[in-house]
């Protein structure tokens, strides 16, 4: 098999097949450290699985309706190509090899290459499919990093992923980042790999050089219970350890609580959370971190170079997962970097705290004094948030802030959340911004990439105000109270839920109109021009309610206010859905033509039969979390309480995808979708938006845009760091 090779059979000559990170893992493995074992699907396998299924020609087709001055077009054709390429069915004789391969995971690679296949089906027998990553392993590095998929087991599934890895190359990170570095847009060479997964009990990174004092004697170890996966999101703080090469012997210990960790459900197939009683329990004890070390201090060796590695623990038996250089040691890539920034009068890298793009003077505040000097067109510059209380500073000359540049804060310092919350372009951990930047130098912050970079005049250039990135997946605001509506809620995409109290319901039915229509009217006063969708339950033995609902919305409709649709709760049979729709008739509105019409999926009945929901023909499905999950749960004053159940999830999925298939727009609302992981899974689904308070739109969307973009930000942050360090 030649599209094929082990890690035993790799060596540095396959470099240009498998790419660096396979090479790296083949290299350790071959060296006797506890590796996981795996093979690598060649950099030519996906040409064969293209020439032979003749999709080529198709993805050079979409790529060619690539319009670079449209960032919809970016994602529109990025969706297409990768669609085409998870859809088509992978011809027999290369889903043998991968299968094959995959089959004899457990068997030793020299029996695998010399057995007959009925010996080879005899040492099988009884063996358990084993649970897989798959790992892209890029021939061309500066296409960046792509996500790894977790948890795969069984054949189909393996295929399957393989298919989603080559499909990574068309993400619309990939191809900005193909665009950036004049690379063929239909460039797809990448290496798989397919490693066995250690479900983990404790997991972590080394670094063999401390990365803080530059201390080549010291190395250091993050650590955490179960997967990895919190470290790299932030949900979790590791616990530290530095650690004397010489000896191993512990120097420093920073422990950190961890209030959850990820697991494998063997369920679902996926990692979940798992609460931990004991959050304040150290992560590894004196054997295992003496033994990590041993062995970070092997690899290091071997290479030469300061390493940065991925490990795990399982039953106390330590596995390494990956290595790669601690770049910034590199005086040469120092030199890049300093020479990259003067041909592109970059003058400053941090870490994006607050998304968004300004142009304006500098203005360096030193103290609580020089809050006073804030006008229009600024770019606040200073060393820390602690330095000044810019609670001083009311909200109208806030607003007016072009960017937030900060040495030394963090993305979760106060001010960074300041920033998020009225949508202020911040950046954080700029280390030297106070000394290069000037006072009234005329500059532009580009908060998306975490670069701030020379600008030569406001007067021939407006100054750019706040400019999110483009999200995918839209914002949609919540409304309850009349006092929380704020002036500054233009970047949502309109009203998902507006609520009204009807506890008046004794008072008389034109009292009730006229109180329901001027509520109504007085929340949408700064959404004219965007849909509103107007929360009302469906009550099965007394329809004189709705009806005095609808009869609200017919006046609002003859007033000239048409962007209020109806979101129907409590369904439980797809009856009541045709009934509302009488209604509406009897009233003259026309359901979906003449006024909008969804469904609020709040009842585990309601998912049962989305299918049939919309086959009834609806406009859109909001899925209402919180309810859905209590009822799902049976859960009471608030205990068992748990978004992440498999239950949940598995209803969010099948809602999503069945409404995608039928053209029905879908949102959502609850406690837990300003998670990051909980909005990765929405978001991958399909999701159209996601429902929030007007007071965190800015967050909201940050957080989703992040999201969407976090691979393109994870090549940034590493230059920043290797420059810094």
């Amino acid at each position: 098999m030649n599209n094929i090779l082990w890690f035993k059979e790799i060596s540095d000559s396959d470099l240009d097949k498998v790419g660096r990170k396979a090479a790296n893992i083949s290299k350790i493995f071959n060296k006797n450290l506890p590796v996981p074992n795996g093979f690598c699907i060649l950099s030519n396998f996906f040409n064969n699985f293209q020439e032979e299924t003749k999709i080529k020609e198709r993805i050079q087709e979409i790529l060619g309706k690539l319009d670079l001055n449209d960032l919809n077009s970016l994602y529109i054709v990025s969706e297409k190509i990768q669609d085409l390429i998870v859809n088509t069915i992978m011809p027999t004789s290369l889903k043998y090899e991968i299968v094959t391969a995959y089959e004899n995971m457990s068997v030793n690679i020299d029996v695998y290459r010399t057995a007959s296949k009925q010996a080879l089906e005899i040492i099988k027998a009884g063996r358990e499919t084993p649970t897989v990553v798959i790992k892209p392993s890029l021939i061309n590095e500066e296409i960046n990093h792509q996500p790894n998929i977790l948890n795969v087991k069984g054949k189909e599934e393996v295929v399957k992923a393989v298919q989603k890895c080559w499909a990574f190359m068309f993400t619309p990170n990939s191809l900005n980042l193909k665009l950036k570095n004049k690379i063929p847009l239909d460039f797809s060479e990448v290496c798989v790999i397919v490693q066995k997964m250690i479900d983990s009990e404790k997991s972590g990174i080394i670094y063999t050089l401390n990365p803080e004092q530059k201390n080549k004697d010291e190395l250091i170890i993050e650590a955490c219970f179960g997967q990895s996966e919190v470290l790299s999101t932030g949900a979790v703080i590791p616990d530290k350890y530095v650690i004397g090469k010489n000896s191993f012997d512990i120097r420093e210990k920073i422990l950190n609580a961890q209030s959850f960790m990820l697991v494998k459900d063997e369920n679902i197939g996926k990692n979940v959370k798992k609460n931990l009683f004991n959050a304040n329990e150290q992560k590894l004890n004196e054997d295992e971190i003496k033994k990590i070390s041993s062995f970070a201090f092997e690899i290091e060796n071997l290479y030469n170079k300061p390493q940065e590695i991925e490990f795990a623990l399982t039953k106390d038996k330590v596995f390494i997962l990956q290595s790669k250089p601690m770049i910034f040691e590199t005086e040469q890539i120092e030199d890049q970097l300093e020479e990259e920034l003067k041909e592109e009068n970059i003058l400053v890298r941090g870490l994006n705290a607050s998304l968004g793009l300004g142009t304006g003077y500098v203005n360096l505040i030193n103290n609580e004094n020089d809050l006073n000097n804030i006008q229009e067109n600024q770019i606040l510059v200073l060393k820390s948030s602690d330095l000044v209380n810019f609670n001083l500073i009311d909200t109208e000359r806030l607003k007016k802030i072009s960017g937030i540049i900060i040495d030394n804060d963090t993305i979760d310092s106060s001010l960074a959340r300041l920033s998020r919350e009225f949508g202020i372009p911040c950046i954080v951990s700029a280390a030297n911004s106070t000394s290069v930047l000037k006072q009234k130098q005329i500059i532009t912050i580009d908060a998306n990439t975490g670069i701030v970079y020379e600008d030569h005049s406001l007067e021939n250039k407006p100054a750019r105000g706040i400019d999110y990135y483009d999200t995918a997946t839209n914002v949609k605001v919540s409304i309850n109270d009349i006092g929380k509506i704020k002036p500054d809620s233009e970047r949502n995409y309109g009203v998902g839920l507006l609520k009204i109290n009807l506890d008046y319901f004794n008072y008389d039915k034109e009292f009730l109109v006229n109180y329901i229509t001027n509520e109504i009217n007085a929340r949408i006063d700064y959404f004219k021009d965007k849909p509103v969708w107007y929360y009302t339950k469906y009550f099965l033995d007394n329809h004189d309610l709705l009806r005095v609902q609808f009869e609200s919305l017919k006046r609002l409709q003859d007033k000239g206010i048409t962007n209020i649709g109806v979101a129907l709760g409590n369904i439980t049979d797809v009856s009541s859905l045709k009934k509302t729709k009488e209604l509406f008739r009897e009233m003259n509105l026309e359901p979906l033509e003449e006024i909008e019409l969804g469904v609020v999926i709040d009842t585990p009945a309601s998912s049962i039969l989305i299918k049939e929901i919309c086959e009834e023909e609806i406009d859109f499905v909001i899925i209402d979390l919180e309810k859905l999950t209590n009822m799902t749960l049976n859960v009471e004053n608030g205990e068992n309480y748990n978004e992440f159940h498999p239950a949940v999830l598995r209803q969010i999925t099948n809602i999503v995808k069945t409404c995608r298939r039928h053209d029905t727009e879908t949102s959502v609302i609850g406690k837990q979708i300003y998670e990051p992981e909980f909005i990765e899974l929405l978001i991958k689904n399909g999701i159209d938006s996601i429902i929030c308070g007007v007071e965190d739109v800015n967050e909201t969307k940050n957080k989703i845009a992040k999201s969407e973009r976090k691979l393109i930000l994870n090549k940034v942050r590493e230059e920043y760091h290797s420059k810094q360090l």
